[in-house]
């Protein structure tokens, strides 16, 4: 209960600040087509060998008004100055969005070192950790939470609408063969049986607060629900997703290859039978089915006296021990248990690679302009362009030019407004006689550069293996 009111009363948006995560790779990519927004390491497909991945590590994170020191500082500690504060609430704008997409992916199969079945359907077996986070706030939502009424005295702070949610997944991803096609593009379908080790939904309707001159009054209305299943090792939901992707190849007698990807992942649902709900004048159900309310009713105002919040109580919780037997009263706050199935969050890309075959050596390896859409609050379409540089290196373990990728690019949207992109992709390594790949790409470079300015950053990592 005592979670519900500060939720209601501060807007619940502290778990926004704490989003810093990864990713979603969308690929297996293959020798000759480096189609992704996260690494996969472009190779000649003369020989026709795939790339199969290890393991993976993406972060992505983004606002499109909040900058990346404030939200550095809320994921890793530091101290926000007043005269800070006041400017990142400034930066805002009457609608902002934030959020981060962070991924952990392990191939279970195929093993490295132990020769691939190609007889087998069966491509690829991938456990993967999924957290994604998003949310949309308004900018006095921003400044009731983060400072309090005591900077606007005699005013109405309209913080109106907000939405928040917040997953972290646990899944096992099938991938398979398939020697079917449609209109000349290949078909990989998956299935990947998921779990959610936690889930929390914050909606709000309508807040205000209007303070008076002196501060000894504060009048308060709204409505919203705050959804949360806590967090369980073992799982608190369960869903089943589904993923096709559609590849196809295009050689022109000039020596240019287009290459064209189509792709959805994780759609389905997750189903949840225990989910903790608290609402203020929001309309359930009767019969416990459901994680959304029907609709809200006419939120009638709360009326306090002496409480003239500052950020210093708000830390502390001080408002809140002086206040609670009144706000409990008055609130009119409802608890219940409901179950019901959620939509997973899933992504949708389409990509096109451009790349002149005849020229090998040529230092512009490949151009990719890429699509991709998360179905999660705070996330906008993005569009990427990625260019992709050939160079050498001389090895020193054999005295040989190893070659090695360099990457520079820049994408629209997401959960940023932009970023400025660069990656670097080596071949340098063995395992038991079969080339290793690693790649690191640098997500957001301006926000590294200026922080206290710019919004998002991000950083993937990933290893393979060629098999032949």
């Amino acid at each position: 209960m005592k979670q519900g009111i500060k939720i209601f009363l501060l807007i619940g948006l502290l778990p926004c600040f704490q989003l810093f995560g990864l990713n979603d790779s969308l690929g297996n990519g293959k020798k000759g087509f480096p189609n992704k927004i996260s690494l996969e390491p472009p190779m000649s497909s003369s020989n026709g060998s795939i790339l199969m991945p290890i393991a993976s590590l993406e972060i992505e994170s983004g606002s499109n008004a909040v900058p990346l020191s404030m939200i550095s500082k809320f994921a890793f500690g530091g101290y926000i100055s007043p005269e800070n504060m006041n400017s990142y609430q400034s930066l805002l704008t009457t609608s902002n969005r934030m959020g981060a997409n962070q991924e952990y992916r392990l191939t279970l199969y195929p093993i490295i070192g132990i020769e691939r079945n190609k007889n087998l359907s069966l491509k690829t077996i991938e456990l993967l950790i999924q957290d994604v986070q998003g949310a949309n706030f308004t900018q006095d939502a921003f400044r009731m939470f983060f400072q309090g009424n005591t900077n606007y005295l005699g005013q109405t702070l309209n913080a109106d609408n907000n939405d928040i949610e917040a997953w972290r997944n646990r899944l096992v991803r099938f991938v398979f063969n398939t020697k079917s096609k449609f209109f000349g593009f290949t078909i990989n379908p998956s299935i990947q049986f998921g779990q959610c080790l936690s889930y929390t939904r914050i909606s709000t309707k309508d807040i205000k607060l209007t303070s008076d001159q002196l501060g000894d009054k504060v009048d308060f209305s709204g409505s919203g629900y705050f959804a949360s299943t806590g967090y369980s090792f073992g799982g608190n939901g369960y869903g089943l997703q589904l993923g096709l992707d559609l590849k196809k190849s295009i050689l022109q007698a000039s020596g240019l290859s287009t290459n064209i990807e189509f792709k959805v992942q994780n759609i389905g649902f997750y189903s949840f039978s225990d989910v903790s709900v608290t609402g203020k004048d929001a309309i359930w159900n009767a019969n416990g089915q459901g994680l959304t309310p029907d609709g809200y009713q006419n939120s009638k105002p709360l009326n306090l006296t002496a409480v003239n919040i500052n950020a210093s109580d708000l830390r502390f919780g001080s408002w809140f021990t002086r206040q609670k037997d009144s706000i409990v009263s008055k609130l009119n706050l409802t608890d219940s248990k409901r179950r019901g199935m959620i939509m997973s969050p899933f992504t949708i890309y389409a990509g096109v690679d451009f790349r002149n075959r005849n020229n090998f050596n040529a230092k512009l390896y490949n151009q990719l302009i890429s699509f991709k859409y998360i179905n999660v609050i705070g996330y906008m379409p993005r569009l990427n362009y990625m260019a992709t540089f050939k160079g050498k290196f001389n090895s020193k373990k054999n005295n040989k030019a190893a070659p090695f990728f360099f990457q520079v690019g820049a994408c629209v949207g997401g959960f940023d407004n932009f970023d400025i992109n660069a990656g670097l992709i080596l071949n340098a390594l063995n395992f038991k006689g079969k080339p290793l790949v690693w790649g690191i790409n640098l997500m957001g470079i301006e926000s590294f550069v200026n922080p206290s300015k710019w919004h998002g950053g991000g950083i993937s990592m990933q290893l393979g293996y060629l098999i032949f």
